[in-house]
């Protein structure tokens, strides 16, 4: 089987609580708007043991009210760290209403760019940096749980 899913999300930082003189704050403000793809491939190895690889590609779009060498408009995009994993089958009802359980690990591969400085640094104030990385820059290991619950209507509900 192959598929996608996409997501957005919108992100502006909340100014209010900061205790901090308001012409320094006005320097902060902005937005940022990130895209997500994640095309996917799952193979079955048997009735219960299946393959799973996903591709995610990225838009992350940063909008600065001010700019200056440290806050800038950008945008970086690209594809993100691929990942391969394994997902079991533990119970499943196959006619009628029902549920289905899944348990499974994922391994991330370091395939995307990763920050080429700490943006943190002293030194990233007076350089062109980034504060945005398509990748982790290693691996990662991750294990999940899903569960479906299949009603007799038309819905089928899972986490």
């Amino acid at each position: 089987m192959i598929g996608g899913e996409y997501s957005f999300g919108y992100l502006k930082p909340d100014n209010s609580t900061e205790e901090v003189h308001k012409d320094e704050d006005s320097f902060h403000e902005g937005n940022i708007n990130i895209h997500t793809f994640n095309a996917y491939a799952l193979f079955g190895l048997s009735h219960k043991l299946n393959l799973l690889m996903r591709f995610p590609l990225i838009i992350w779009h940063q909008n600065a009210e001010h700019e200056d060498i440290h806050h800038r408009t950008e945008t970086i995009k690209g594809m993100s760290d691929i990942s391969l994993g394994l997902r079991w089958l533990i119970r499943n009802e196959v006619f009628g209403p029902g549920q289905r359980l899944f348990a499974g690990v994922n391994l991330s591969f370091p395939t995307a760019k990763s920050y080429n400085m700490n943006p943190f640094s002293e030194r990233a104030d007076s350089v062109r940096h980034s504060h945005f990385a398509l990748g982790d820059g290693h691996f990662s290991l991750d294990s999940k749980i899903e569960w479906w619950y299949r009603s007799e209507f038309p819905f089928v509900v899972g986490t």
